[in-house]
């Protein structure tokens, strides 16, 4: 069983005022049932700094778990590097915008549960044509225009901008970067935890959020390179399915 991260600005439906959420057994697609780790982002000052701009303005596809506490919260972050923003806004809706300025959402209102997690993605081309995916299922215009791709002004953060003043009111786990328009089939694959045959070249970051200490969010994928945490608090852990074949090949602990 792994720790799990608690800090004020993410992860949903906390059991107590402590942060503690109970955790449930899930039993995977292949039979097996893992217990995982996630970031609860309580206080409001709580972020993953991962140290870089590693988006920058080039193609990406980010596809992550989430779990909001609260509508929108002030388009609470749940990725960012000052102009690459992935957030919820206050219907509940996912947005995305590669200038901090033109924005795509997704379409109708409400598609992000608050009592369960979300498998959300997010697709940028290399000229800011993008596509958003709730569940594997495309909830966006496809090929939306989000602005024009630059780099960012900040580091890449999850859970908050680097102000503190964009906070995400809830959960995130699992947070996985490619540095290439992944298809709708290997997005629905991801989201039942399946990774894109070759991961080792286009998975640029992982953060599984499982391992490692209240300060640092370990890296897992090929480049190895950890965040640090910042005002996060130890909670109880949560379980979502996790397949075997991603553990296996990433070398998650079990």
């Amino acid at each position: 069983m792994k720790h799990l991260l608690t800090t004020i600005l993410v992860l949903g439906l906390l059991a107590s005022a402590g942060g503690v959420e109970a955790s449930s057994r899930v039993v995977n697609r292949a039979g097996v049932t893992k217990q995982t780790l996630a970031l609860d982002f309580t206080p409001s000052t709580m972020k993953v700094n991962t140290g870089s701009d590693f988006i920058g303005a080039a193609t990406t596809t980010v596809v992550l778990w989430i779990k909001p506490r609260t509508a929108g919260s002030g388009g609470g972050r749940i990725i960012e590097n000052g102009k690459f923003a992935f957030w919820m806004n206050d219907a509940d809706d996912l947005a995305f915008s590669s200038d901090y300025s033109t924005t795509i959402t997704t379409v109708g209102s409400g598609p992000i549960s608050h009592t369960n997690w979300n498998c959300a993605a997010v697709t940028r081309k290399w000229d800011g044509k993008a596509s958003i995916y709730v569940g594997g299922v495309l909830k966006s215009a496809s090929d939306g225009n989000s602005g024009t791709p630059v780099s960012g002004t900040t580091n890449v953060f999850i859970g908050n901008a680097t102000g503190n003043n964009r906070p995400f009111d809830g959960g995130i786990d699992q947070v996985r970067v490619f540095n290439r328009i992944l298809t709708v089939t290997e997005i629905a694959d991801l989201c039942k935890h399946n990774l894109p045959t070759d991961w080792q070249t286009s998975m640029t970051r992982q953060y599984l959020f499982d391992g490692g200490s209240r300060t640092t969010a370990l890296d897992t994928s090929v480049n190895n390179t950890s965040g640090t945490i910042t005002n996060a608090v130890p909670t109880a852990g949560v379980t979502i399915p996790v397949a075997s074949r991603t553990l296996s090949r990433v070398g998650n602990r079990n």
